[in-house]
């Protein structure tokens, strides 16, 4: 999920430099593309039976320093490491969800490819 997240924002940097169609086209799809997203990881914890949630845990770190001012020879500091909780779902809660999703999708689809048309027309290929 991180990862798409990270592609997601390499293309919408990618696309803020792009034509002013390619901008209006994005623009005219973002919902969708969230939605499908939504969908495909609902999909994934229905499949799987259970969600996993990023917990973040805050521990404090000692390490072996030198250099330091007060010539101690050890540092602390406050670190975090994140990892991946599995976590209990109510599957047939999760299908009215992904349900709902489904009949979003399709709305947001068919304003998608009006707004679509409306950026070819606006901006057309040279």
């Amino acid at each position: 999920m991180v990862l798409r997240s990270l592609l997601i924002l390499a293309l919408a940097t990618l696309t803020a430099c792009g034509t002013p169609q390619d901008r209006c086209r994005a623009k005219a799809t973002r919902d969708l593309r969230v939605v499908v997203d939504l969908i495909e990881d609902l999909q994934v914890d229905i499949d799987r039976g259970y969600r996993l949630e990023e917990r973040t845990n805050p521990t404090i770190g000692i390490a072996l320093c030198s250099g330091n001012n007060d010539n101690s020879l050890f540092c602390f500091g406050n670190r975090t490491s994140t990892r991946k909780v599995p976590v209990a779902i109510d599957i047939p809660a999760e299908r009215e969800k992904l349900a709902a999703l489904e009949i979003k999708r399709r709305e947001l689809a068919a304003r998608a490819q009006r707004e679509l048309a409306a950026c070819e027309a606006q901006f057309p290929e040279s």
